[in-house]
């Protein structure tokens, strides 16, 4: 096969399997929502997407991003483009990483190996996993680094930025970054290189740590977190097992089945027996990936350490910025990107030594090899197509943000009944978070009790816990909210518990068949926001971060343009 075919070849494939992975946006109209994914139709330009809400900024800078992107096209647009994309460059960087990992590979086998972790790295239990639960954001970090580590190697600055950005949209994504570059620096001779890189993937980092520093939500968080959202094993034999085959997410619902049993056992075989093979020349091409890969598989399985645990719990309940380290299974990310490029590797490998004794077997071998993540896992679909059934608003719903946009008025929005999650008659089978603060630009105070297999997780907006503490003591709340300055009742009437809610002394403005929005009377004032300069210095760093940020993209496009036209 020539060099064109060898890049045709796994970008097809990769095309391919994200079709499978993705295709009920491509049948079906509307948004995403389910688990953690809130895509609507506009995304607000909101006090909760600079990070300066009740709320610690886990989604900055993503919320902005989605504004501005809502600004120029619909959401329904954006939600296809966003997930899509994300499976698309993970498949597309991983077999150029790949191809600089292996400058003498003979052609055919080089072929083989592309299309090997081209697939791998879309199709495997970390990604279909942390898709499932809706965070299509954190695999944007995970697709970065394929591109990134050539783009520094190289020494292609604009390159560089614009993938390391591009993967901190969300504070894990970009500490999981900010953790490669770092052990580049111990690791590397290119120890200036490395270090300069260190320094843009922290920069990348500056506007959830701007809002972090400047915001008024508390910086820690319920221990009780720890042990819920810690890596669990899906199968018998313990967990680590589990995470050594790119699996462990704390949620049981969005785990495949087939992993549960012998396909789980065999694809756990399979990864260590690709790693062992193929490892090495990774490691040897990339020594940081394969330092960072073995500290994130530490940090996955810290909570089931000799006290892990505990020592996570004290970090989460006094350190700021700890609650990152809770969700185990996350921080996987460098090791399923050296996976990844490891079963190419010894795919290469093997290809190699089957074309020495039989050539016209080995011809076969890409298109063969590359099913086997396919068949290691093979109700991946099933589980991705829960999550990505779109769902059509309520014209009641589109009806209440018009209002609260047009007109607001004094006080904060409460959605009801008060809870975090819910499962809408109107949305697909899964529970998803409110979509009302990711519409209206209006302040909204929902629950941030997170109700987990076992238990629930406190929250860390005291506003939220205030609301909450009322509408639990039962009785009329319309006098004890308003002394919370909460001016708006938004209530989803499809939910369990709707009906007891008494609403008594409230206004209906829009009065739906699926959603009803009350006015609550006697609210002159909304509650006190964030310093005006807070405000200003978060949307300065804001404003430059997403410059710096396009300027990159921009020339990085620019500059592969021209090298294609020069070949």
């Amino acid at each position: 096969m020539g060099r064109a075919s060898s890049r045709v070849l796994p970008d097809g494939l990769v095309v391919l399997a994200t079709a499978v992975l993705t295709w009920p946006v491509w049948t079906s109209s509307g948004y995403g929502l389910a688990r953690d994914m809130v895509f609507t139709p506009r995304a607000p330009w909101s006090m909760d997407a600079l990070g300066l809400g009740g709320s610690p900024p886990r989604a900055v800078p993503l919320d902005l991003v989605l504004a501005a992107a809502t600004s120029l096209v619909d959401g329904a647009v954006v939600f296809r483009v966003a997930v899509a994309g994300v499976l698309l460059l993970a498949g597309f960087g991983a077999h150029r990483l790949l191809d600089a990992a292996l400058p003498d590979v003979p052609p055919a086998a080089r072929t083989a190996a592309r299309c090997v972790a081209a697939v791998a790295a879309v199709w495997n239990p970390y990604v279909v996993e942390r898709l499932a639960l809706g965070q299509w954001a954190l695999l944007a970090g995970y697709a970065a680094l394929f591109w990134v580590l050539p783009a520094v190697r190289r020494r292609a600055w604009p390159a560089v930025l614009a993938w390391t950005w591009l993967g901190s949209l969300t504070p894990t994504g970009g500490a999981a970054l900010v953790l490669v570059a770092l052990v580049a620096v111990v690791v590397t001779k290119e120890r200036g290189t490395a270090a300069r890189w260190l320094l843009v993937s922290v920069l990348g980092q500056l506007p959830w740590l701007v809002a972090a520093l400047l915001g008024t939500a508390p910086a820690t968080s319920d221990p009780g977190g720890v042990a819920a959202f810690a890596a669990r094993a899906e199968r018998a034999g313990g967990v680590w097992p589990t995470l050594l085959g790119t699996g462990g997410l704390w949620s049981p619902f969005e785990v495949p089945h087939s992993l549960t049993g012998l396909l789980g056992h065999v694809l756990t075989v399979g990864v260590v027996l690709a790693l062992l093979v193929g490892g090495r020349t990774i490691a040897r091409r990339e020594p940081a990936l394969a330092v960072a890969a073995a500290l994130g598989l530490l940090l996955a399985g810290l909570a089931h350490l000799p006290g892990g645990e505990n020592a996570l719990e004290w970090a989460v309940l006094h350190v700021p910025g700890a609650g990152l380290l809770r969700d185990g299974q996350k921080w996987l990310l460098p090791y399923v990107v050296l996976v990844a490029a490891s079963a190419g590797a010894a795919t290469a490998v093997v290809a190699e030594r089957l074309r020495r004794r039989d050539a016209d077997l080995a011809r076969l071998l890409p298109a063969a090899l590359a099913v086997v993540p396919v068949l290691l896992l093979p109700d991946a679909a099933g589980r991705t197509w829960q999550a990505l059934e779109p769902v059509h608003y309520p014209d009641d719903l589109a009806a209440a943000v018009r209002t609260l946009d047009a007109d607001g008025g004094p006080g904060d929005v409460v959605t009801l009944p008060f809870t975090s999650y819910r499962r809408y008659s109107w949305g697909n089978d899964l529970s998803a978070a409110d979509p009302l603060p990711r519409w209206t630009s209006h302040p909204v105070v929902v629950s941030d009790v997170l109700a987990v297999p076992g238990g629930a997780v406190a929250g860390e907006d005291p506003r939220a816990r205030a609301v909450g503490a009322v509408i639990e003591a039962g009785g009329p709340v319309a006098s004890e909210l308003a002394g919370l300055d909460v001016g708006w009742l938004l209530l989803y009437l499809d939910q369990p518990g709707a009906s007891g809610v008494d609403l008594t002394g409230t206004d209906p403005v829009v009065d739906g068949d699926d959603v009803v929005l009350y006015r609550v009377p006697g609210v002159d004032s909304g509650p006190e926001g964030p310093a005006d300069a807070a405000v200003v210095a978060a949307v300065a760093v804001d404003a430059l971060w997403g410059l710096a940020w396009l300027a990159g993209l921009g020339i990085t496009l620019m500059m592969a343009t021209r090298r294609r036209r020069s070949c």
